[in-house]
């Protein structure tokens, strides 16, 4: 059976990797690797959410020159692709976290930030090393409920930034140290929250994002997912750290005050 292009991009862009493929580039993906195993290893990202699959496929990406065509999907797709991320940066005098992201000057080209997709059967989310308006590292929380199979309504998102206080609160979740979290009063009505819990009886995370009565996404968290969302939330306190703390320092202060029992 073949495979339109138009198909293979709304697929990629699905599973948040929106590489925008034309004849041209298709030509040089199939001279980087056999287009049986490309396909392959997307199937495995769409049922089971394989992370080496995914690094695959953006390896091979990467290695047929197409890393620099990341481009916005058509825009009777754009509510199945990741959207980019943030607004025009403003100046504040107050570094608290909000719930957008800073604003570019006119003209300038997003850029991709590291981010983790995690998939669910009625939801999805993305965990995205982000800036606060003010300019402060942290991690924005993306939340996008599903219209259909593998299919998201990223357009209408829920988005919720970590503030200073919750980051090292959800590090110390993801890494094991604490149960759970639960916070809410996000956004500017406050009636946006989070919370993440580790399932001892599934050996999984479970992690809910709601934004007003009734509007909640809830999405099962593999252990492998929760050490890539790990690694982002350290990488934002590394980034806002005044001791400038390295990975392993994050790691022995989150067990030093979090891991008291």
């Amino acid at each position: 059976m073949s495979l339109s292009l138009n198909e293979l991009n709304r697929r990629l862009a699905a599973v948040g990797l929106p590489f925008h493929l034309t004849a041209d580039s298709a030509a040089q993906l199939k001279d980087a690797a056999p287009r049986e195993r490309v396909l392959r290893a997307l199937a495995r990202v769409e049922d089971h959410g394989d992370n080496g699959a995914r690094i695959y496929l953006e390896r091979t990406l990467a290695e047929a020159g197409l890393s620099g065509q990341v481009n916005d999907p058509p825009a009777a797709q754009s509510t199945l692709a990741e959207p980019p991320s943030g607004s025009e940066r403003k100046s504040r005098p107050a570094p608290p976290a909000s719930d957008s992201g800073p604003v570019r000057p006119p003209g300038e080209k997003p850029t991709r930030r590291p981010s983790h997709h995690i998939y669910g059967g009625r939801a999805a989310l993305t965990f995205e090393l982000d800036e606060t308006t003010a300019g402060a590292p942290t991690v924005a929380l993306d939340a996008a409920i599903a219209v259909g199979e593998r299919k998201y309504n990223w357009s209408a998102k829920a988005r919720i930034q970590f503030t200073a206080r919750e980051l090292p609160v959800v590090a110390a979740v993801l890494l094991g140290i604490s149960p759970e979290c639960s916070f809410s009063n996000h956004g500017p009505a406050n009636d946006k929250g989070f919370s993440i819990a580790w399932q001892a009886e599934r050996q999984s995370f479970f992690v809910k994002v709601w934004q007003a009565k009734g509007n909640l996404r809830a999405v099962p968290m593999a252990r492998e997912d929760a050490f890539y969302a790990a690694q982002l939330v350290i990488r934002a306190i590394q980034q806002g750290s005044p001791a400038r703390l390295d990975a392993a320092g994050v790691i022995a202060t989150l067990r030093a005050f979090y891991g008291r029992g």
